[in-house]
């Protein structure tokens, strides 16, 4: 949306989410994922505190300092320092080892785990305190005959499909394969057709809905 608006305006901003969902690491997922916080993260906190030019121990605290203040630059909560804790020790346990077992087991099975991971990762990030993200994991895991089940809408139930295969379908069909179907001018006709009817149904929900912060104004 972002760079839609930008490019009405007449300027280009740079890709800032290059399919993440399609990782089979958790350092390939940051290589897609906030493209422009993690590069200013390296730019102007990881090189400056020596980055991996360094001892083996120091690279692996500089990777942790760094994603420390990524959870920090979220939010004053320790929700979030526990999400930049959690994936700097996802990251280092990449570097000696991980990333070389991983390659060990299938690129369906490495992608999957990543999935877990990284969904793990977000409910400790979108709960409002650490105790929820401990109440909503024992739910999960341990409680689930105790807890209350929560009616999902339809709506949504088809929008987080919708939202599902779109995160995911570059990880199906490659993406030159993807390229060369999308290239037919019907094809892209259609597909454009397509988000037509979405975009409105967009519009009439932020009309119709009360009012709702932008979730990046927390942080």
């Amino acid at each position: 949306m972002a760079i839609g608006l930008a490019l009405m305006f007449g300027f280009g901003l740079r890709e800032n989410f290059n399919f993440p969902y399609c990782s089979e690491s958790v350092t390939e997922f940051w290589r897609r994922w906030h493209i422009s916080l993690t590069t200013w993260v390296r730019d102007y906190l990881y090189i400056p505190l020596g980055g991996n030019r360094v001892s083996n121990a120091r690279t692996y605290f500089n990777l942790w300092a760094c994603f420390m203040a990524s959870g920090l630059w979220h939010g004053a909560n320790w929700t979030f320092v526990i999400w930049g804790a959690y994936h700097g020790a996802w990251l280092f346990l990449d570097r000696p080892f991980l990333l070389q077992l991983l390659e060990l087991i299938p690129s369906a099975l490495r992608w999957i785990l990543t999935l877990v991971i990284v969904i793990h990762g977000w409910i400790i990030f979108r709960c409002t305190s650490v105790t929820q993200s401990f109440e909503f994991l024992d739910a999960m895991y341990v409680r689930q005959d105790r807890v209350q089940s929560i009616y999902v809408p339809p709506h949504i139930l088809l929008i987080a499909t919708i939202a599902l295969t779109g995160s995911c379908l570059p990880r199906i069909i490659p993406m030159n394969s993807m390229a060369r179907w999308m290239s037919s001018q019907w094809v892209e006709l259609a597909a454009r057709s397509l988000l037509v009817l979405p975009f409105f149904v967009a519009l009439v929900s932020s009309i119709s809905l009360p009012f709702r912060p932008f979730l990046y104004f927390r942080f």
